[in-house]
């Protein structure tokens, strides 16, 4: 079986055009290992993208939200909390944290400061959040697994005048950030990392360069149920840290679990 021709022929497709083809490929040879015929390995590829990708997306989110900035009449995009809450609506994960996203930010800003290096990792539409910031850090390095979603935090990055603020694609499963963080964000990241490669959770801790780390993960499921999810991770991450990571702080936001690490 031709795995360029399956990650071509989901590439060209409308739904994952814009994903990295590194992320494509190792789906494909990952579902290529559990089936033979093309239909089953094409379905399977596409079910473990829809996962990781596109559950978290609403109907062209991307495109309403590149609208949305361009086309933008206020006057300070910066600290405008109305229009962010308008982008975050637009993406599953920061649309469920617009109930407490006060209380939420208010939390990570803590341990934020105007000097340091910030890492997002599998980011989402989470930068399109900086007004919630109560301090901007001065360094902004966001990754996604999507290019049109990279696009689009640049883009925003770019309206907003910020420097040293970038976004750029990375395969967090089989890739690290390059550059060291003061501070790490990797919101609900490192369960999709676990999925998709056993042991990749703690792997990319322990191999990512960061002084603190805030990670968090869901304790219910995308339609509301709860399925004993925050103490199945807590468990998990509490038994599993390396040995130079300590915990700083736990804390529980609406239906997130949050975790500050220190390395």
């Amino acid at each position: 079986m031709d795995i360029n021709e399956l990650v071509a022929e989901i590439a060209n497709s409308r739904k994952y055009a814009s994903v990295s083809r590194e992320v494509i490929e190792r789906a494909c040879v990952e579902a290529s290992k559990k089936y033979k015929k093309k239909k089953e390995v094409l379905s399977e590829s596409k079910k473990q993208l829809h996962i990781i990708y596109e559950s978290f997306l609403t109907k062209n989110c991307q495109s309403v939200a590149r609208k949305k900035i361009e086309e933008y009449s206020g006057e300070d995009m910066a600290n405008d909390k109305s229009f962010s809450k308008e982008l975050l609506a637009l993406h599953v994960s920061t649309k469920e944290r617009l109930d407490s996203v006060d209380e939420m930010y208010n939390f990570i800003s803590q341990y934020i400061t105007q000097e340091c290096v910030l890492s997002d990792v599998g980011c989402g539409f989470n930068p399109l959040a900086l007004p919630f910031f109560g301090n901007k850090p001065a360094r902004y390095l966001a990754y996604e697994i999507s290019q049109e979603t990279v696009d689009l935090i640049n883009l925003y990055f770019d309206r907003i005048g910020v420097v040293n603020y970038r976004a750029e694609l990375l395969d967090a499963v089989n890739n690290f950030p390059t550059e060291c963080s003061d501070v790490l964000l990797a919101f609900k990241l490192l369960p999709l990392l676990q999925q998709q490669k056993k042991g990749r959770a703690i792997e990319f801790l322990a191999n990512t360069s960061f002084e603190k780390a805030i990670v968090s993960f869901p304790i219910k499921s995308m339609s509301g149920r709860n399925k004993g999810m925050e103490s199945f991770y807590s468990s998990f991450i509490e038994s599993n840290l390396p040995t130079d990571i300590s915990i700083v702080e736990r804390k529980v936001i609406n239906n997130e679990l949050f975790y500050v690490l220190k390395k």
